[in-house]
């Protein structure tokens, strides 16, 4: 103790300054804190990032891949789901070093649910409306954090209008024709985006065929009898829906239906039918003469016209019918024996009107405008 003091007191007396012994090791330590950059894996397995020994934090761009660096848990590198100023960003859960953290962008698929990344946005998660690759998808825009971002699929309601998003399709927003649960429904296939996909109610034509979807329920395609506007119109279910127009037979006879659709109400007769030809002995013409019609229609010239013989009192001339087993025709002939609830039908081949015979049929008349 003694010595210690003696030499206190030289060193003293001398004027020398006392400094802290530094092991080397602590020195070492301390150069390596103070020079180092780049990654850094501590014992617990997290990753930080150092540039001059300093910790990195927010976003940090490595060989063109984006990470994210937590302030506010002491710099450390983030994985899965991150909430930046509002934005979300997924960062890859991977073991691999060379994966972690990574920034996400595209299509990801987490717990069983798929959202959008958007590379043009600085792969923040979509929500709403995203074109990709030319097809639309949807994203939930509930604030919920376990409903924000994804990717919905069936019915949607957006804007007061409806959509159909294909589960079978990749979730992909669908247009034309859909059938759902044995329904069918029209979403329309106009490019312009606030048309497109849009579910149609009303009349539409499709390939030159009208169709008629319920608005007044789900929007789905009606058929069978519809009444719109006083006015009556059969969508055929063996047609695919389709309204049918002219002759067609519906609920076990033959109804007629303009151009537009509209039913017209028809005469169903029950007659007495039999044929003849545009042979000129049988009609009272001399041998080599042309036979007309009542009114003026050349049967020689024209052999394939579907004409009839009519009691103008019972059936008008000029009016359009519907034979059965003869086919539409028009009422444009009389005749001496034609009396009553009787037809003559024109059969050009003497044969085949031989075969016809004396039948009796029933005969639908369409009112003369």
């Amino acid at each position: 103790m003694k010595k210690q003091i003696a030499a206190l007191t030289l060193a003293t007396t001398l004027g020398l300054s006392i400094q802290p012994i530094v092991s080397s090791a602590e020195t070492a330590q301390n150069m390596q804190a103070t020079e180092q950059s780049g990654w850094v894996k501590d014992g617990n397995g997290t990753w930080f990032y150092f540039e001059n020994g300093v910790k990195k934090t927010g976003w940090l761009k490595d060989n063109d891949r984006w990470y994210y660096l937590d302030a506010n848990n002491g710099g450390s590198m983030k994985t899965g789901w991150v909430n930046v100023e509002g934005k979300y960003y997924y960062l890859d859960t991977d073991s691999d070093p060379n994966k972690i953290g990574v920034m996400k962008t595209g299509w990801l698929k987490d717990n069983d649910r798929w959202y959008y990344l958007d590379a043009n946005n600085g792969g923040s998660m979509k929500t709403g409306w995203v074109n990709v690759e030319g097809k639309y998808y949807y994203l939930d825009t509930d604030s919920d954090p376990n409903k924000i971002g994804v990717m919905k699929t069936g019915w949607l309601k957006d804007n007061d209008r409806w959509y159909y998003l294909d589960a079978n399709n990749g979730g992909s927003m669908k247009t034309g024709w859909v059938n759902v649960e044995g329904k069918y429904y029209y979403l329309d296939t106009d490019s312009d985006p606030n048309k497109i996909g849009v579910m149609k109610t009303g009349w539409i034509k499709d390939n030159d065929k009208w169709y008629y979807l319920d608005g007044s329920t789900d929007g789905s395609m009606k058929t069978g009898w519809f009444q719109e506007n006083d006015q009556w119109y059969y969508l055929d279910a063996n047609s695919g829906g389709a309204m049918v127009t002219g002759w067609n037979r519906t609920d076990g006879k033959m109804n007629y239906f303009k151009d537009n659709g509209q039913w017209i109400n028809t005469r169903e007769l029950t007659v007495t039918a039999t044929a003849y030809t545009n042979d000129p002995a049988e009609n009272g013409y001399k041998p080599g003469q042309h036979v007309y019609t009542k009114m003026g229609d050349d049967l020689t010239a024209n052999p394939n016209l579907k004409v009839i013989a009519v009691d103008p009192s019972v059936i008008p001339l000029g009016s359009k019918v519907y034979v059965e087993g003869y086919g539409i025709a028009e009422a444009r002939d009389t005749g001496g024996a034609i009396k009553g609830n009787k037809i003559d039908v024109f059969i050009p081949s003497k044969q085949e009107s031989s075969n016809w015979g004396r039948q009796t049929v029933k005969i639908y008349v369409l009112p003369i405008n």
